[in-house]
């Protein structure tokens, strides 16, 4: 096998990489949407519009956030990882 074709290893981690990535785009739009719609229920349920809608969409976003932060820190430490492994 020449050096540019991926390996089995290589094409894991790439759609392992995709499903991770794709799935947090996924969450950042059902959190706020979530958020939204508990929101509003309560709001009309308890006629105090807007105020339920703004907390909870405001806690969706707030939650997709998180999650970004998250991904991202796990990705920063797999790479280090990776970069320290290679140089031993």
């Amino acid at each position: 096998m020449s050096r540019d074709q991926p390996t089995d290893a290589d094409r894991k981690a790439l759609l392992r990489g995709v499903g991770l990535y794709g799935t947090v785009g996924l969450e950042m739009v059902l959190a706020t949407l979530l958020g939204w719609w508990i929101g509003a229920r309560l709001d009309e349920w308890l006629g105090s519009a807007p105020w339920f809608t703004a907390l909870f969409l405001a806690a969706g976003v707030g939650a997709a956030v998180k999650r970004v932060v998250t991904v991202v820190r796990r990705a920063l430490r797999e790479e280090a990882d990776e970069e320290a492994s290679r140089r031993l």
